[in-house]
């Protein structure tokens, strides 16, 4: 498993202050949230890329991408939404091409309308994903889906759910991110995931949450059994990345180093 911290830990901040508080003097991979106040593909972010290149060439650092997403669902009913997905998805796969970032996370979204069927959804997902890999080929870039929506609204019930919906999609260009704390509140056992996705699995985003709402808590702060998750991870021989992406500002911030404390064991075997 390769450890790596998502900057959304501290999206509170500007990009500029909230990275030198994700990461230590060791090699680590950053998932750069694409949502203001840090990469936003809808300001002008290529004034960052060669600052961001400098910054990870002196630290040692290696970029990942997670797509933008806030008010973004690629299985809304609206048709001019589900446009406005892919063009925001378009802008973010240039943006990984130009810090070399080879994997981006996507959203599979929520059904936004009880009208729409969750199978008309899980099309409308799949749209999105048949449009894009030909632009992530291009820009060798990994899409990797992660299971979002819960709740009645959620089109992901079952772990075949999202392989299904990419099962002749191309291995080496679209694969999965398994949210840890999304499942639990999708009802899905992580176990069974984690087995049922091995094959496609890329990404593991780990944050903890109490089961009710997607809280992003620090891990042991909640009910998500993390560490049999990662125990279950290591006993597969998982070499993909686990992301830390809980929150972690505030009235009273989080350091890195005590969020991951709990985990870090189980993460570096």
């Amino acid at each position: 498993m390769n450890r790596a911290v998502s900057s959304f830990c501290r999206i509170d901040l500007p990009l500029d202050q909230a990275l030198p508080l994700l990461h230590g003097e060791a090699p680590c991979t950053i998932e750069l949230f694409c949502e203001a106040p840090h990469l936003d593909t809808n300001g002008d972010w290529r004034s960052q890329i060669k600052w961001l290149r400098q910054y990870a060439q002196t630290h040692g650092l290696t970029y990942a991408l997670h797509a933008p997403c806030f008010d973004l669902n690629p299985a809304s009913a609206n048709a001019g939404v589900r446009a406005e997905v892919v063009r925001q998805y378009q802008v973010a796969l240039s943006i990984a091409e130009a810090l070399d970032a080879r994997q981006m996370v996507v959203h599979s979204g929520p059904r936004s309308d009880p009208r729409l069927s969750v199978a008309q959804a899980r099309e409308y997902v799949r749209a999105m994903l048949e449009t894009l890999v030909p632009l992530a080929e291009t820009n060798r870039v990994r899409l990797a889906l992660e299971n979002t929506g819960y709740g009645e609204a959620s089109i992901i019930t079952a772990p075949d759910d999202l392989l299904t919906l990419i099962a002749d999609l191309p291995q080496q260009t679209v694969g999965l991110t398994l949210d840890l704390g999304h499942a639990v509140l999708q009802g899905i056992e992580l176990g069974d995931a984690i087995t049922a996705w091995m094959p496609r699995l890329v990404n593991v985003h780990l944050h903890d949450n109490r089961g009710i709402s997607d809280e992003h808590l620090p891990p042991g702060a909640g009910i998500v059994p993390l560490g049999k998750a990662l125990a279950v991870l290591a006993s597969l021989k998982y070499t993909g990345s686990v992301v830390l992406e809980s929150f972690l500002g505030g009235p009273r911030p989080i350091s890195i180093s005590d969020a991951w404390a709990g985990v870090i064991p189980v993460v570096d075997e």
